[in-house]
């Protein structure tokens, strides 16, 4: 479970009432990964704790809000490296985009007739976009997003809807990073009420930032890693997690006994909460 030190400014944020939700993605952002090339790695960092290097906290008992609809669960966009649909644990939580459901004026089913059904730009995006490379194919190659949203699924079922935004495989010619700016736009857009991205660079973008300004514009929360350099953020950056925008919640590692890991990222004022990691 992780540590939460949310900042107040974020507590009047609407969705904020899912904070249960929030707190279970928050504790998948910190697993120390290197699957992505240098420019975003599946980790990430950011602002205003009190976790330093020698910090140790308590757990605090989170409340998960019931609900029978569906349609109102929250909807978590998980930009990462895709997943493997047909698991269990995720298949019945996934989100649906209800423009792309059912059939069309053809009597052809809109999941797969290769029309734009909804107008939003992508054919056939039922449960999101493959933007590493421009198709609705979600297939999980690595195995880091179907860990992510497993996790999310087994510990938030079946409170949650997942929207799958692929922005990485090893053989696509798009770079992760410009991938990324559009999964965020894209979440954003079709309504994600939280966005878990587990990667980051040393490096700010101004595309990625532009994309989740606008995200903080609709109250989206932004769940991002602080890193795994051992660094201290304030005098070393890590993006997207150091921009400086409300939105977003950066999570450092600990491990079982409430001790940051040494590998993990730190700061006294880029950090919000801590979460078990290695």
């Amino acid at each position: 479970m992780p540590v939460p030190i949310i900042k107040e400014t974020r507590q009047d944020m609407k969705h904020v009432i899912h904070t249960s939700i929030l707190i279970t993605i928050a504790s998948l952002t910190i697993f120390a990964n290197d699957f992505f090339p240098s420019k975003h790695k599946i980790e990430g960092s950011r602002k205003n704790s009190s976790l330093t290097k020698d910090s140790t906290s308590s757990v605090n008992n989170l409340i998960i809000k019931k609900t029978t609809n569906r349609q109102a669960f929250p909807i978590v966009a998980i930009i990462d490296t895709g997943v493997d649909t047909q698991h269990p644990w995720i298949a019945k939580n996934l989100w649906q985009n209800v423009g792309e459901i059912g059939t069309d004026i053809n009597g052809h089913d809109k999941q797969t007739n290769q029309v734009d059904d909804d107008g939003n730009g992508y054919i056939d995006d039922v449960h999101g976009w493959n933007f590493a490379n421009s198709d609705s194919d979600l297939t999980d190659n690595n195995g880091h997003g179907t860990h992510i949203a497993g996790i999310i699924a087994n510990k938030a079922r079946p409170q949650v809807q997942m929207m799958i935004l692929k922005i990485y495989d090893e053989h696509s010619k798009i770079s992760p990073l410009a991938a990324t700016a559009k999964a965020i736009a894209y979440a954003t857009k079709m309504g994600a009420q939280v966005i878990n991205y587990s990667g980051g660079g040393l490096t700010p973008d101004i595309d990625e930032k532009i994309s989740l300004t606008q995200a903080a514009a609709k109250n989206i929360l932004v769940i991002a890693a602080a890193g795994n350099e051992g660094a201290k953020l304030d005098s070393s950056p890590f993006y997207p997690a150091s921009y400086n925008l409300s939105n977003i919640v950066s999570v450092a590692a600990i491990n079982r006994y409430h001790q940051l890991l040494s590998a993990s990222n730190y700061s006294e004022n880029k950090v919000d909460i801590a979460s078990l990691g290695h």
